[in-house]
């Protein structure tokens, strides 16, 4: 177990936005600026992690006696929010708009023409060809696509 110091986002008063807390943790990954979920007199409150208390910090290991309970995860709600631009974008796209499309964010860019989206994943007709053209083939799928003009 480790002690670890907080702070409260300034939206919080000004009394608890500058003061750094003590708090229990298990959690032995946290970086400066991490977002936490922490136990409050008030119920779960979300708090920024600052640092880890040194083990020889008696002052600070004594006032520590509420939990840090979990680590906010923000790449998922990055992630959802992404999802949520994504299908705004894709779901009114029209068939055989040009595209660009790659399969990993290091890949190169190859020009495609839009077949569809579904769930995260973009659909293009094979070898550049459009509905016109790609009849009886099979769309290719896309994790990485941009709409070119």
């Amino acid at each position: 177990m480790k002690i670890a110091q907080v702070q409260f986002q300034a939206s919080c008063t000004k009394e608890l936005a500058s003061k750094k807390y003590s708090y229990r943790t298990g959690i032995e990954t946290l970086k400066k600026g991490n977002e936490v979920v922490v136990e409050t007199q008030w119920g779960l409150k979300v708090a920024i992690f600052q640092n880890y208390v040194s083990d020889n910090d008696e002052d600070n290991r004594l006032k520590a006696t509420a939990w840090i309970v979990q680590k906010i995860n923000t790449d998922e709600v990055e992630q959802l929010k992404v999802l949520e631009d994504f299908t705004n974008v894709w779901v009114d796209l029209e068939v055989d708009t040009l595209i660009q499309v790659r399969d990993t964010k290091n890949s190169v860019w190859i020009r495609a023409y839009f077949s569809h989206a579904k769930g995260n994943t973009i659909y293009a007709f094979p070898h550049g060809r459009t509905s016109h053209t790609a009849k009886g083939l099979r769309t290719e799928p896309f994790r990485y696509a941009e709409i070119l003009d």
